[in-house]
């Protein structure tokens, strides 16, 4: 990983587990808005996590967990 990388990551509001969850949401068929609400992050992010133009070394969980499972605001 080179050193832009890990500085765009350390900014970022997401967590590797957070986008590996958001993956296995959206392979569910989760509304990409809904997510973006739920990760209080831009639905753009989202849907760049969608598409595979950020974050793309991470792999979608095996197994989504429910978002109750999986609040921020706890």
């Amino acid at each position: 990983m080179d050193q832009e990388q890990r500085k765009r990551d350390r900014r970022s509001k997401l967590t590797e587990e957070d986008v590996a969850q958001i993956k296995a949401h959206l392979q569910q068929g989760k509304n990409p808005t809904v997510m973006a609400r739920y990760f209080e992050v831009n639905k753009s992010t989202i849907y760049d996590i969608r598409a595979m133009r950020r974050w793309r070394r991470v792999a979608p969980a095996e197994k989504a967990r429910p978002l109750s499972a999986l609040s921020k605001k706890l």
